[in-house]
């Protein structure tokens, strides 16, 4: 595959080819997405254009990690790349791997344009990748001329998706057997009469007069998009049911869904002011910081400040209104942890954009001019406070001039660095996702029910609490109700009359969810149930 000298590594998330392939000054030693094959378990999905190159690495894929498990969809159309002996190989493959593999054909009778082409890999670790773009034959070639392809890290959620989506084009579809593997060799010419009968002849060894007519009958649940299969009377496994894949779960859809709406967020405590009084060394007073005596420990302490006590607890209020904001404005996923709906944060960044404002304001107001001459018009006071805790430490004496000098300079950066910068730290957004851990118990199903509890009591404390809700912020209540809503909660579309005291008793209908003994996957879906308005009642124990 091209240059020698520079191999190009191939670890997900990635695109191929990139600009040093295509302009050839670098290559890839495999195809790229093929280290995500060592510890693949199952590959699901549609390939188009596949030819002898692509049917000899498929199997080659199957003898090299025997716990592969293939689910593949051969798209076709007339004059495609695809001949009868690929399909031949793959069926001999395909009946001398038992159940390992399994391919099914969906033919396009007009080519319009290319067709579905993606593969799930689900990894054993866990991870599920989604390769997926314009070249044929799984990306065997080497031309690449105007094609991407991506291999990309997949939440459970979409994982799910993928996995009905192929579901429902297997049923429609028809399995590799020696009559559907007879394509008629066609190649891509102006159209005639005669090319056109042969398609339709093999067109026939599909059912039907529309191809997929006398299959089994395909329902597709209009609330879920959960697929069935029908056939006599009886119902079919679908073909992701072989795999060891976990069943199609809405619920598992919807708490995917309900991650990518929002990121958690991280206070960056590396920018935020520092204390505006500052502490001082217990060794200007003579005096050891620290004493110990066996397992007795007593910590000597001393802080001052330029400010009043007054100032500083105005200061002090505006820096705790952060934490009321992020209280109000964002969920908990547990002890200092918090995931914020996309929907608020230009909310949260407004109301911080006002606390900053409103401090360096009071502060400026506090500070006249120049912070060092406000400090030295200060220094007859904090040598007198100084000199009187030492007098009271050591019984008299005065503090050392060197050492007032110190602690004036650190009040004066102290200062300086708050009035450049912001009362408040910044955030950051860190995106998260929904993983299934296959284990009730496991993945992210014990965050998940933490994130649920949070939604689903700020909503109605919201309601019982209207008087104290979002109290101290500037934030407009209802606007903030409406951001803050992501799983269109039922409570707000109650009767004004009726809503309190649905209110309280979900309340303590939430909490009987979390403290019950079921499983952390059952309680996600009870706390979803009484989110979307459906009844939960609480197990009695034998």
């Amino acid at each position: 595959m091209g240059n020698d000298e520079i191999k190009l590594p191939c670890k997900p998330p990635l695109l191929f080819p990139e600009p040093r392939v295509l302009a050839g000054v670098a290559n890839y030693n495999e195809i790229p997405y093929a280290g995500t094959l060592s510890s693949a378990k199952c590959i699901l999905g549609a390939v188009y254009g596949i030819d002898e190159d692509g049917a000899s690495w498929l199997e080659k894929q199957l003898y090299d990690n025997p716990a592969i498990q293939c689910r593949i969809i051969l798209m076709v159309y007339p004059a495609c790349p695809t001949r009868e002996d690929t399909l031949m190989k793959l069926l001999e493959l395909q009946n001398t791997m038992a159940n390992r593999i399994r391919f099914a054909i969906y033919p396009v009778s007009f080519f319009t344009g290319y067709p579905a082409n993606a593969l799930l890999i689900t990894c054993t670790e866990g991870k599920n990748y989604l390769c997926t773009g314009s070249s044929p034959n799984f990306g065997l070639g080497n031309e690449w001329s105007g094609e991407a392809n991506f291999v990309l890290e997949v939440d459970a959620a979409l994982s799910q998706q993928w996995q009905v989506f192929i579901d429902y084009m297997w049923c429609m579809s028809s399995p590799l057997n020696i009559e559907t593997a007879r394509i008629p060799k066609l190649i891509p010419a102006e159209g005639s009469k005669e090319a056109a009968e042969i398609w339709r002849q093999y067109m026939g060894f599909f059912p039907g007069e529309s191809i997929f007519a006398n299959g089994p009958e395909v329902d597709v649940d209009p609330l879920t998009g959960e697929v069935k299969a029908v056939e006599n009377g009886k119902i079919v496994p679908l073909v992701t049911s072989e795999m060891n894949l976990s069943p199609y779960s809405p619920q598992l859809v919807e708490l995917g869904s309900l991650y990518n709406q929002g990121s958690q967020v991280i206070v960056d405590k590396l920018t935020r002011i520092g204390p505006l009084d500052a502490p001082v060394k217990p060794d200007y007073f003579g005096m050891k910081g620290e004493r110990r005596h066996g397992g007795v420990t007593r910590k000597t302490q001393y802080r001052i400040s330029v400010l009043s006590q007054d100032d500083l607890k105005i200061i002090e209020r505006l820096k705790n209104t952060m934490q009321a904001a992020l209280d109000n404005m964002s969920y908990s996923l547990g002890d200092g942890v918090h995931w914020m709906p996309d929907t608020v944060r230009s909310l949260y960044q407004n109301e911080i954009n006002c606390i900053n404002s409103e401090g360096g304001a009071r502060l400026k107001a506090i500070v006249t001019g120049d912070v060092a001459a406000f400090v030295n018009s200060n220094r007859d006071r904090l040598c007198r406070d100084l000199d009187n805790m030492y007098q009271e430490v050591n019984g008299g004496g005065y503090m050392a001039s060197s050492d007032v000098a110190a602690i004036l300079k650190n009040l004066t950066e102290r200062l300086k660095r708050a009035l450049e910068g912001k009362i408040l730290p910044e955030v950051s957004y860190n995106s998260i996702s929904f993983q299934d851990g296959n284990d009730i118990d496991q993945g992210s199903w014990g965050q998940a029910v933490r994130l649920l509890r949070s939604i689903a009591l700020y909503s109605r404390k919201s309601i019982t609490s209207e008087r104290y809700f979002a109290m101290g912020l500037m934030v407009d209540r209802d606007e903030l109700r409406k951001a803050m809503n992501v799983l269109d909660d039922v409570i707000y579309k109650e009767d004004k009359n009726n809503v309190y005291y649905r209110a309280k008793i979900e309340i303590e209908k939430v909490n009987e969810i979390v403290e019950d003994e079921m499983n952390n996957k059952d309680k996600c879906q009870a706390l979803l149930d009484l989110i979307h308005g459906k009844s939960w009642e609480q197990k009695v124990s034998g």
